[in-house]
């Protein structure tokens, strides 16, 4: 395995669950940008950041972190779910997707699988200004064009569980 593999989709599609077993299944680090971005960022949560700076600011958290893990080993990276949105994320990813380094495939997953995967509880911020679970379909209907675009495997994961989408992450790359 000479490429990180990027895993991309919208927040609930598993990125962050399924990450750490695909990693190890082969024998690569796994790393979760936006807790990377906190962490490196000196901030706690992404609420903290977009609540006192805006998503402006986590974009660049995101961005600084971004390039740091793509610079740094060959590893399993879930994206943020907007980072691909960042004009300047975009091209980081590009760049790397254009050298062979980058492997970037899309967990795609209806909004009515993904609602139900995020609790009113969550940290989460507003991506629209309305209430985070009922945003999935506005969200899914920008973001789909795009994720689909970049991404070199799409994975229609609504009818998966983790073994099997673990599995189908696995076979995508090669």
């Amino acid at each position: 395995m000479s490429a990180t593999i990027g895993l991309m989709g919208l927040r609930g599609s598993g990125k962050s669950t399924i990450g750490p077993t695909v990693a190890i299944r082969l024998g690569l680090p796994f790393k979760d940008l936006d807790p990377l971005a906190l962490a490196w960022g000196g901030v706690k949560s992404v609420r903290e950041v977009v609540d006192a700076k805006g998503w402006p600011a986590f974009r660049e958290l995101e961005r600084s972190a971004l390039d740091r893990v793509l610079g740094g080993e060959t590893c399993v990276v879930a994206l943020g779910g907007g980072t691909p949105t960042d004009a300047k994320c975009r091209r980081l990813l590009e760049t790397w997707q254009g050298t062979r380094a980058l492997r970037l495939i899309y967990l795609r997953a209806q909004p009515e699988t993904l609602k139900p995967r995020i609790s009113p509880s969550d940290n989460r911020p507003s991506l629209t200004g309305g209430d985070p679970a009922g945003e999935f379909g506005r969200v899914f209907a920008e973001r789909d064009p795009l994720y689909s675009r970049l991404a070199d495997v799409v994975i229609d994961c609504d009818s998966m569980g983790i073994d099997e989408l673990v599995d189908a992450v696995i076979a995508a790359s090669d």
